[in-house]
């Protein structure tokens, strides 16, 4: 404001909205230290912020929807943000350009993710309402589950075959990972 300089802000509550990295000051990383809060890994285990690349963001959220507490705390601070900045709007309507919502919300891009427990859950959901039966769905992804609750998404880890385009499993669980995100993205956007 005392420059005069319009704004066009963005709301970063993802992956790169925890850059205090404490827990007891930031909710993110307050969140995962609970492995149910976390994108899991295919091989079963979460890391930890500092197992990778980049540090700090080696341990992401979850955008299962069975997690209520990851969506909870995210709602409630984006709707506490944006009537902040809907403030700002409303008294500096010359200086505010536009908000956008977070741009990066995404799975792990160091490890395959997000395997977590609830994810898979919410996939064989997924799976059981887009076919009348698992027969219908071991024909079609090529598989032989003997029940839903046997259903597993590829794990590369295990077989490197499982991660390859034109393997109906794998694209079936990469479509399901796409929607994750996308929803997480509108909810975040309504």
């Amino acid at each position: 404001k005392d420059t005069k300089f319009p704004v066009v802000i963005v709301l970063n509550g993802g992956p790169w909205g925890n850059v205090i990295h404490d827990p007891k000051t930031d909710v993110i990383e307050y969140l995962e230290k609970s492995d149910k809060n976390s994108q899991w890994k295919d091989d079963g285990t979460v890391p930890n912020d500092d197992q990778g690349p980049v540090p700090g963001l080696n341990r992401i959220l979850t955008y299962n929807h069975y997690n209520t507490e990851v969506r909870k705390y995210h709602k409630r601070n984006m709707q506490a943000a944006v009537k902040v900045i809907a403030d700002f709007a409303e008294k500096n309507p010359d200086l505010f350009i536009a908000l956008t919502t977070d741009p990066e919300i995404f799975m792990s891009p160091f490890y395959y993710s997000d395997y977590n427990p609830d994810t898979i859950k919410e996939f064989i959901d997924y799976e059981k309402k887009r076919f009348d039966s698992l027969q219908e769905f071991n024909q079609a992804m090529g598989t032989d589950f003997g029940s839903w609750e046997k259903v597993d998404p590829p794990r590369p880890s295990r077989n490197k075959g499982d991660a390859q385009a034109g393997n109906p499993l794998w694209e079936e669980w990469t479509d399901f990972r796409i929607s994750l995100v996308d929803q997480y993205v509108q909810e975040e956007v309504d």
